[in-house]
């Protein structure tokens, strides 16, 4: 049911060692209240959480546009605390492999870390602004999403939509993308290349305890002179440990959705959750409407291209495409009397090829001879009628 109730938010202000406290209340804020715990009738193959299961409540931070009565407590809160910009400083969770000592999970309102400057950050293009959607998300544009040297948006598209979405933990990604990149890193999947996840998670292959996982490299600018910098994520940031001590890398696919099979960024966009979005120090800008972005950890120390799936060796006609790493065969079957021969892989002629092309001599020297013929019989009357 809906309604109206008073509520109250702590903000928390200073250092570590000198917070200062304070209480915001509003009263009459719409709210949307549970009548009874929330159950899951028929569970969808592709669901893997039982999502919100013991909550009491969830407090979501999307726009109004987003809301029932287009009003929440996060934009009141924005708007009475005047905040033209807040930060999101998460911290990896406990079950995290890669760990920050001492880091504490925090929304900061308005203010920059004393420890970053602006300089840090890198900005993101203005949002597109003026629909339902678009005004409810805090989104951006990535370009050139490149792992282990290879721009994983190859041949389809500049650049792609990241939306910051933490209702979920892991990096989503969709089925074209999710695809390409495990063909490039050491992963195994309870799921082959090109089939539905149903909600499974991949795990690193780990040849030795020290090996690495390589680094997403990305931008938030086209190529131009100069080059525009470059953030990263260490996939090994993504990688966690399950109730059974068992590492899953929180890279999911998403295809809840039939249409986000399509290489769409309008259906099929990139999802930042909690804990993507804790591997970057991440400001949103209200006013501007746009994204600043700065790296996170030691690249050096926690990323390495030596475990990258090697590149695959084409032979014959075979054209390599480097997103999925694979050769592609070259397409016989669009020329005429052609075929593929699957050990060369070249396209050769199919077997009736010579017979027809040595019935077509045979028929070129017969009506060659049959023109002569006819020629000297029309030269020979013609000569009569002379005479």
């Amino acid at each position: 049911v809906e309604g109206v109730e008073d509520m109250t938010i702590r903000l928390v202000s200073g250092s570590h060692q000198e917070e200062q406290r304070r209480n915001v209340s509003w009263s009459g804020m719409p709210v949307r209240l549970l009548v009874e715990a929330m159950k899951i009738p028929s569970r969808p193959p592709w669901l893997s959480l039982d999502l919100f299961a013991g909550a009491s409540g969830v407090l979501g931070a999307s726009g109004p546009s987003l809301s029932c009565r287009k009003d929440t407590l996060w934009t009141a809160l924005l708007k009475k605390e005047n905040v033209t910009r807040f930060i999101m400083d998460f911290a990896p969770p406990p079950s995290a492999v890669v760990q920050d000592k001492g880091a504490r999970s925090r929304v900061v309102l308005n203010e920059i870390d004393l420890s970053r400057s602006l300089q840090d950050v890198i900005w993101s293009q203005p949002k597109q602004t003026g629909d339902l959607i678009n005004d409810g998300m805090h989104e951006f544009l990535m370009y050139r999403l490149e792992v282990c040297g290879v721009n994983l948006l190859y041949n389809t598209s500049s650049n792609w939509l990241v939306v910051i979405d933490t209702s979920g933990p892991c990096l989503s990604l969709p089925p074209f993308l999710f695809d390409r990149l495990m063909s490039r890193i050491p992963a195994e999947c309870p799921f082959g290349i090109g089939e539905r996840a149903q909600g499974r998670l991949c795990s690193p292959r780990r040849e030795t305890p020290h090996d690495k996982l390589p680094s997403l490299f990305f931008q938030l600018e086209d190529a131009g002179e100069p080059e525009p910098p470059r953030l990263w994520i260490p996939l090994e940031r993504l990688v966690f440990k399950n109730a059974s001590g068992q590492e899953l890398l929180c890279v999911s696919r998403d295809d809840s959705d039939p249409r986000r099979a399509t290489a769409d960024m309008m259906y099929s966009h990139i999802a930042f959750g909690s804990m993507a979005v804790s591997t970057l120090y991440t400001v949103v800008d209200l006013e501007n409407h746009t994204v600043g972005l700065a790296s996170k950890g030691d690249l050096a120390r926690e990323a390495s291209n030596s475990t990258c799936t090697p590149s695959r060796t084409c032979k014959g006609s075979q054209t390599y495409y480097p997103p999925q790493n694979v050769c592609e065969d070259p397409l016989c079957s669009a020329y005429m009397l052609m075929s593929l021969d699957d050990e060369a892989k070249t396209c050769k002629w199919s077997r009736a090829v010579p017979f027809c092309f040595g019935a077509l001599l045979v028929v070129l020297a017969a009506l060659d001879l049959l023109s002569h013929r006819l020629y000297k019989q029309a030269i020979e009357k013609a000569s009569e009628l002379n005479q």
